[in-house]
């Protein structure tokens, strides 16, 4: 993943938001997704945010599908090292769609020298039209990971992620990413 959140003059409290996300399964470095989400957010106040923004997602495999997605946030930093999101996304699919609510908490702890980031998000399906998708619980996405910090703002992370799926299946994922947050 890449992230940017460059504000958009010194003086304003107006951000911007841009993320890609490109996916691929490691056993065939066969690219199966590309999520792109461009947004803007405004600070309330220390530590405190709200987001909206739109995604595209385009998946490749197992056969071709787009999205699009709309999405409302609010993110907390409680402490330093303790923050919160909450998101709402209305997402879209050729037939249908649903209202998803997601909910993260994000800790950073020290380990000696080393940063070490713990996060656990719980996605959850509030509503849905013209699509069998059921309501209530969607996934889990539980993280550990490290970070990086570079020059000039930018920041590094690597991990990895347990996906709980509805359908209880798990997913383990490696997670790398680059932040740019002035």
């Amino acid at each position: 993943m890449a992230l940017a959140t460059p504000r958009f003059d010194s003086a304003s409290q107006w951000y911007g938001w841009i993320e890609i996300q490109q996916r691929c399964r490691l056993s065939s470095f066969d690219m199966y997704q590309w999520i792109v989400r461009p947004g803007i957010g405004w600070r309330i106040g220390n530590g405190t945010s709200v987001w909206v923004g739109y995604a595209w997602i385009e998946t490749y495999r197992p056969s071709y599908s787009g999205e699009h997605r709309l999405c409302q946030q609010m993110q907390w930093a409680v402490l330093p090292t303790l923050g919160a999101r909450a998101r709402i996304e209305e997402r879209f699919f050729g037939r249908g769609g649903e209202l998803r609510l997601r909910g993260q908490l994000r800790m950073v702890v020290s380990v000696g020298s080393v940063p070490l980031i713990l996060a656990n998000e719980l996605f959850v399906t509030a509503a849905r039209w013209e699509r069998a998708i059921p309501i209530g619980y969607d996934q889990n996405r539980f993280q550990i990971g490290t970070m990086f910090h570079l020059p000039s703002h930018l920041q590094a992370e690597i991990g990895y992620m347990n996906i709980v799926l509805a359908s209880g299946s798990p997913c383990h994922v490696i997670t790398m990413a680059l932040i740019y947050q002035p």
